[in-house]
């Protein structure tokens, strides 16, 4: 099939479908923090256990993958809406996917007055087209505490209506300065030996740096875990 979503919808017709099979989504507090390669490994991982996998995204980066599929939002719109929509019920329909896990590029939260990003209105826009059965949040390096997570968690929560599962933490810091003075997310890489102490100092079982393979299983388990309260995935 038509590994894209440009210009397609099903018959023409304004009619949102049912998406049946279970939609993990992974998208990061705010742009350019999405790794796709970790959303790659992630979804090998799955494969290890015998699940039949796709991945949808609007990273380019999914055009050279096989069982993956790209979709990038021209416009906020109810027409992409549909799009997206009508595109992820016919992989549904011509694939025999035990889950499906779509990758975001785009930001999901606002750091500030000048740290809008698009105010999340991509994810925004996928979450009325697709039902979330789990997410997956990236966030930046810092020194977090439960409570903190928890303000992570309701700026999501404020946007999607829905609570985070998971948080993901990457190895890149906020440059506040320079992102305020372009207007733009700007960040650094964090040192490997500070990454993983910080990381070590979490003591949260929704917490993952999935920098680590060992910790992609984990993630992996739990999601499992997390589906199988109210939907069965059954492996190949």
């Amino acid at each position: 099939m038509e590994r894209t979503c440009q210009n397609y919808l099903e018959m023409n017709t304004n009619e949102i479908f049912d998406i049946d099979i279970p939609v993990i989504y992974i998208a990061g507090i705010v742009c350019c923090i999405n790794e796709f390669e970790q959303i790659q490994k992630l979804q090998i991982s799955f494969h290890k256990l015998g699940y039949k996998v796709g991945v949808i995204s609007n990273s380019k980066e999914v055009q050279r993958c096989k069982e993956c599929y790209y979709c990038d939002i021209r416009e906020y719109s109810v027409e992409e809406v549909f799009r997206i929509n009508h595109l992820v019920k016919r992989i549904e329909n011509e694939n025999d996917y035990d889950l499906l896990i779509v990758g975001l590029v785009s930001g999901v939260g606002i750091l500030g007055r000048k740290l809008v990003g698009d105010f999340g209105l991509e994810i925004y826009c996928w979450r009325r087209a697709v039902p979330i059965d789990c997410i997956v949040l990236n966030i930046l390096y810092g020194n977090y505490t439960t409570e903190v997570l928890e303000l992570l968690g309701k700026s999501v929560q404020d946007v999607l209506g829905i609570d985070v599962d998971f948080y993901n933490i990457v190895n890149q810091m906020l440059d506040f300065d320079e992102s305020e003075k372009n207007n733009a997310i700007r960040t650094w890489l964090v040192a490997e030996d500070a990454f993983e102490h910080s990381f070590l100092e979490i003591k949260s079982e929704k917490v993952f740096a999935l920098l680590y393979e060992d910790e992609i299983e984990r993630l992996r388990n739990q999601i499992i875990t997390r589906l199988n309260k109210y939907s069965q995935i059954e492996r190949v």
